[in-house]
């Protein structure tokens, strides 16, 4: 299945019966609040987290890393309630997320790199201020988000 020219994975073939999402609507208002949910949880995870990695920048990225792939899927989704387009890749989302937040993506950015050495990957200072940051400004646009 392609939309708009990017490559998707192929949709679920009902096997029997009727299909029990098939008059699912997903409105903004839905999307919103669930944003607003995962978010918040996504914060209060990771300042737990950093209390018992803040002495081991080891442990503190591998918390960040694991962190990476929802806050892609928050901004992605953020850019859905916006209207705006979402980008193909994960880079372009943050870029795109992040001017609409009025943040700079090089924290989110820098954690994103850190996936192809996660072994090594130990989030800068600025990288991990950076991510909460850009997780308190996510949730106070959806906060203050009316359609």
């Amino acid at each position: 299945l392609t939309v708009t020219g990017v490559q998707t994975c192929a949709l679920p073939i009902l096997l029997h019966g009727t299909d029990p999402v098939a008059d699912l609507e997903v409105t903004p208002a839905n999307l919103r609040l669930q944003l607003e949910r995962e978010v918040r949880g996504k914060l209060a995870q990771l300042r737990r987290g950093v209390f018992l990695a803040a002495d081991r920048p080891g442990d503190l990225g591998r918390l960040l890393l694991g962190a990476a792939p929802s806050i892609a899927s928050h901004l992605r989704a953020l850019l859905r309630l916006a209207g705006g387009p979402v980008p193909g890749t994960t880079p372009e989302v943050a870029r795109a997320a992040c001017s609409r937040l009025a943040v700079k993506p090089e924290a989110f950015l820098e954690l994103w790199t850190g996936r192809d050495r996660p072994e090594a990957f130990q989030p800068s200072d600025a990288c991990t201020d950076g991510i909460f940051d850009l997780l308190r400004r996510t949730a106070a646009y959806v906060d203050h988000w009316e359609g």
